[in-house]
């Protein structure tokens, strides 16, 4: 009875979140681009004190149930990234925060929920696969979620996510977001030390890379060419 309890309220709780999205988007369709800023979106979204990890896969699960369009759809990624700003002004990528929106994403969309979503939703597999790669890119989901679990349960969903990841490493460079994104994975990954690349790396990571490079993974290019100059 308890677990059951526990169940009945963790949907409960989701179904509570998902209904703040619908809310979010009904503003959008009747007000456009006239609604107020995206941090203020993303500060309604967590003012019911929903965790992160909820309130991202109900807005995931919400846009793909409702079949939002491209626009919108956009719309939320950009509300969501100002959700990830705001988290990480408080904290820095911790295990708590890593930990819960791999369970939320994994319990509420990898799950049972999984057929469904794709029946409403063309673009479901897409839509997952971009929003992950911005969580990664952020900061706040671990670059292994898109091996595993995401590989194994929602393979178009793994592949879209990583193939942003190429999009955006290949558009131009700088200092723009694709390269907070491929820093973020290489930190996360052990690649980058957070004060700076690291000037070589021990046998055991080299094997690691040559593995992953082996497989169609990614690795940082700095740390390609490293494996590529031991060959």
């Amino acid at each position: 009875d308890g677990l059951q309890d526990n169940a009945k309220q963790a949907k409960a709780i989701f179904v509570a979140a998902g209904k703040n999205v619908q809310r979010w988007k009904l503003r959008l369709d009747h007000l456009g681009y006239l609604t107020r800023s995206t941090s203020d979106e993303a500060k309604e979204l967590r003012s019911a004190g929903f965790t992160m990890g909820t309130v991202v896969a109900a807005a995931i699960a919400t846009a793909c149930a409702e079949n939002f369009n491209a626009v919108c759809m956009r719309a939320l990624r950009e509300v969501l990234e100002d959700l990830y700003a705001e988290e990480l002004t408080h904290t820095t990528g911790d295990k708590e925060l890593l930990d819960d929106m791999e369970h939320s994403l994994v319990a509420h969309i990898l799950g049972e929920s999984r057929k469904e979503l794709e029946l409403d939703c063309p673009q479901a597999a897409h839509f997952l696969g971009s929003c992950i790669a911005d969580a990664v890119a952020c900061g706040v989901l671990r670059h292994t979620f898109m091996e595993d679990p995401l590989q194994d349960l929602w393979p178009a969903a793994a592949e879209e996510a990583l193939d942003s990841i190429h999009r955006s490493a290949r558009k131009r460079p700088g200092m723009g977001r694709e390269d907070l994104l491929l820093h973020n994975m290489g930190i996360q990954a052990g690649y980058i030390a957070p004060e700076g690349q690291k000037d070589d790396v021990d046998a055991s990571t080299l094997v690691d890379i040559k593995r992953r490079l082996s497989t169609g993974r990614y690795v940082p290019p700095r740390l390609r060419r490293l494996a590529e100059s031991t060959t």
